[in-house]
């Protein structure tokens, strides 16, 4: 059962990838009271493939972050203040513009990934401090697998893509995207 948490947590997007979006269009026109019957070609007009793949995006990065950066259900580590400089300077080519990356306090930088746990948070949660956003480390399964490694490592360089090669959150020359930029390169560090 706790394995399986861990699966169902990471693979989200690869599951939406698979239903196809006609599906999640239909499932999010029944909430909203409309149609039964829903695909891309009825229902809200917004609300595409493209759309799809964007909320897609966001769900995934948001399980994904949770997990590697705030959870610490896994072996947690560091990086050297100097890299971690050297990586707010790559996310923001021009300090001056009012739009620097500020690394986030407390973070707990996951090395290796435990095979389960459950993933609520035991303290009042403060969006701040990374460590508000600790799981209950009771509920771990602290067994380091190759599949919740596997399937880590998998969507750490899906996410990774994302930032860097499609430029979802623009330059580093823009006046827009640092923090999101910075994120991302501490998530593939």
């Amino acid at each position: 059962m706790k394995r399986s948490i861990i699966m169902i947590f990471l693979g989200a997007v690869v599951v939406l990838s698979f239903i196809g979006c006609q599906s999640f269009t239909a499932n999010r026109a029944n909430k909203a009271g409309k149609a039964t019957n829903v695909n891309l070609k009825a229902g809200n007009a917004e609300f595409n493939g493209t759309a799809a793949e964007e909320e897609g995006y966001w769900y995934s990065r948001y399980n994904l972050g949770n997990l590697v950066m705030r959870s610490e259900m896994g072996e947690a580590f560091m990086p050297e203040k100097s890299m971690v400089k050297a990586m707010v300077k790559m996310a923001d080519a021009d300090p001056a513009d009012g739009d620097t990356a500020v690394p986030p306090t407390n973070a707990a930088l996951l090395s290796t990934v435990y095979a389960s746990g459950d993933p609520h948070y035991i303290t009042k949660f403060n969006p701040a401090d990374y460590k508000t956003q600790r799981w209950d480390a009771a509920t771990f399964d602290t067994t380091v697998t190759s599949q919740a490694l596997g399937w880590t490592i998998i969507k750490e360089t899906e996410w990774g893509k994302q930032f860097h090669v499609d430029e979802h959150f623009g330059k580093p020359q823009d006046d827009f995207g640092a923090q999101w930029r910075f994120a991302g390169l501490v998530l593939v560090a």
